[in-house]
């Protein structure tokens, strides 16, 4: 951990004085072998801790081994792969295996489309490539994606979902709103019988617009389908769509624990202008943004999540270009999900 002027360079370092009303900007670099989970104390999140000296202060950088999972897809395995039944931590889904009609999801809305791609993914791997419904037959909602997975054996109450992701211009134009995630809760007072928890008490990842760029779409952590979710602030400025970002891969982790109540949502991308950069966080004991607050530690725990990595449209916000053009995708690959915090592929940034 360094400091912007002298004083903090921690390890050897760990302790300064500063005159009152001084400004100290303190950042976090992982050794090797470990990632930076983010900060405690005066300062959160995973950007730069900025301080100002008031009164004396105490901040944590907290660091996670890196390389506990197999992040580039490639060889030995000792977690689930490739299965809807998760019965170890941590799981991967490298598409090695044809998903399409076993793990994936999809209804019947007009254009709706899942393809197993080999070698489009990156770093050469296999890709899921999707194309949304378009909701031609006034069905605004619909699945297209990789489906439902279950993990009641290795029930956890930290879930982290990571994944890469590429689009093209016209998905950048065209798609609808999108939920990437939709992770359930369950009450396990009878654990051979878990009962599922509904409406609020999910958890979503979705896309909204940005309020400061309504054509820019930005990645927003929810309370199930009750948080105001374009109110939640944008955290590091990350957002994509029309001439942003197109067909560059972008590694997006969502965190969601009920231990402590964040829901989180971590962005990386290929040039190092966002590493593993907080994008956006809700509370959920403090209700988030108009959603009713829950108790946090959670009674409940995760048990399922309905679908992965772009599965669900929701609205239309493109203007009413209905049908949509027939090469309209969003490409997935390497997708992992775990109890722990899981960071970007080695080698991923340049």
């Amino acid at each position: 951990m360094l400091s912007n002027v002298a004083g903090i360079n921690c390890g050897s370092s760990c302790s300064a004085t500063y005159n009152s009303g001084a400004s100290v900007t303190l950042t976090a670099t992982a050794g090797g072998g470990y990632v930076f989970s983010g900060w405690s104390g005066v300062c959160s999140g995973t950007g730069s801790c900025v301080v100002t000296m008031t009164q004396a202060r105490s901040v944590t950088a907290i660091f996670s081994q890196s390389g506990v999972v197999d992040l580039n897809c490639g060889g030995s395995w000792t977690g689930s792969e490739e299965t809807t039944n998760i019965t170890t931590w941590p799981y991967r889904d490298c598409f090695r295996t044809n998903p399409v009609g076993t793990r994936t999801r999809m209804t019947n809305n007009a254009g709706a489309e899942v393809a197993w791609e080999q070698g489009t993914g990156w770093n050469g791997q296999n890709a899921l490539r999707v194309r949304p419904p378009d909701g031609s037959l006034g069905r605004y909602q619909g699945f297209a994606g990789l489906g439902e997975h279950g993990f009641h054996a290795v029930r956890t109450k930290r879930l982290n979902i990571r994944y890469l992701f590429r689009y093209n211009s016209n998905w950048a134009n065209y798609a609808q709103n999108t939920k990437w995630e939709l992770a359930i809760k369950y009450d396990y007072s009878n654990p051979s019988v878990p009962v599922r928890r509904e409406g609020c008490e999910r958890a979503i990842t979705m896309t909204t617009a940005d309020l400061l760029a309504a054509d820019r779409k930005r990645f927003v952590a929810n309370q199930g389908v009750c948080s105001q979710m374009w109110n939640v602030p944008n955290q590091n400025g990350f957002n994509f769509g029309p001439g942003v970002r197109e067909n560059e891969w972008i590694s997006i982790e969502n965190e969601f624990d009920l231990e402590t109540g964040w829901y989180r949502t971590y962005v990386t991308t290929q040039d190092g202008v966002f590493n593993q950069s907080l994008t956006s966080e809700t509370h959920i004991g403090n209700g988030a943004y108009g959603a009713p607050p829950e108790a946090v530690p959670n009674p409940y725990w995760w048990g399922s999540i309905d679908c992965t990595a772009g599965c669900f449209w929701g609205w239309p916000d493109d203007g009413g270009m209905v049908p949509r053009p027939a090469d309209t995708y969003i490409w997935y690959s390497h997708v992992v999900m775990s109890n722990t915090r899981i960071g970007p592929p080695a080698g991923f940034v340049q």
